[in-house]
């Protein structure tokens, strides 16, 4: 018997406005009648999400053989900034209370100019004003993806070594990278977006990913998909699209205490099936 349902991910694992009842986790935890240690935080990246888990597996070996661990891994867009306040001091502010703090930025936050991507100080006040020196380091979105299948490959290999047993799925989009006689794409809730693998034809260790055995690889079980539309905001788009907001309303954009119920069921079932039949 297992005790614990460690769980890792964004804001749909967090359950943005409305906390535990909005997150899939706390449902599924409760199912299962499993301990819940939640470690998402809102507005998180994949590489923040599998190095919050994996230091906290490494800190708490004791543990693993009673646990069971799921991630809803999140879009493959958002990239980890380390933000050293000390080179931006305000008249308010001493040295001392400089600090290095972390943001998520999406290629979107840096290369438009519309109302989408995230808000912080760090994209608002230095990225978004200072786009002609920084745009060419921060938001290819190659290597965004990059970072997020070595994410998942790092969670994968230590749960896999320690027998743990796990879910993976995707919150916000679908992570798969696809092909056909355009190219290499990924989709979205809206259109196939297509990623041009020339722009980074000198790093050949990026030229692995249009391999589709490694691209089946990762997402092998149990790597899962809970909807057709293979992540739970797809889901919630496509349910839109029908003006049905049963699962949403009083979450903006999010499953609500009904919606995360829902996919608390379907994850119960796919965990089930791998583990116990």
């Amino acid at each position: 018997m297992k005790k614990y349902l460690i769980a890792c991910g964004d804001s749909f694992t967090k359950g943005h406005l409305l906390g535990e009842k909005g997150s899939w986790a706390y449902h599924t935890a409760k199912k299962m009648n499993l301990q819940l240690i939640n470690l998402a935080e809102n507005g998180a990246c994949n590489e923040w999400i599998s190095s919050t888990l994996l230091l906290f597996l490494h800190k708490n070996l004791n543990i693993l053989s009673d646990s069971v661990v799921m991630v809803g891994w999140t879009d493959f867009q958002r990239e980890l900034l380390f933000y050293n306040s000390m080179y931006h001091l305000n008249k308010n502010q001493s040295i001392d209370d400089a600090k290095i703090v972390t943001s998520t930025i999406t290629p979107a936050d840096v290369h438009t100019d519309n109302e989408f991507g995230h808000q912080s100080y760090v994209i608002d006040n230095i990225i978004k004003k200072n786009k002609m020196s920084v745009g060419s380091f921060i938001g290819d979105e190659i290597v965004c993806l990059h970072k997020t299948y070595m994410s998942i490959l790092h969670a994968k290999s230590f749960l896999d070594s320690k027998n743990v047993p796990y879910l993976f799925f995707d919150t916000v989009e679908d992570n798969r990278l696809y092909s056909d006689e355009h190219g290499h794409y990924v989709n979205t809730p809206h259109k196939k977006h297509y990623l041009n693998f020339k722009k980074v034809s000198d790093i050949p260790f990026i030229q692995n990913y249009t391999s589709k055995s490694i691209i089946d690889y990762i997402f092998s079980e149990p790597y899962v998909d809970l909807f057709e539309q293979k992540s739970i905001y797809g889901w919630l788009i496509s349910l839109a699209f029908n003006n049905n907001l049963i699962y949403e309303v009083g979450n903006q954009g999010h499953t609500n205490e009904l919606g995360a119920d829902y996919v608390g069921n379907l994850i119960v079932k796919e965990y089930e099936r791998i583990y116990n039949n």
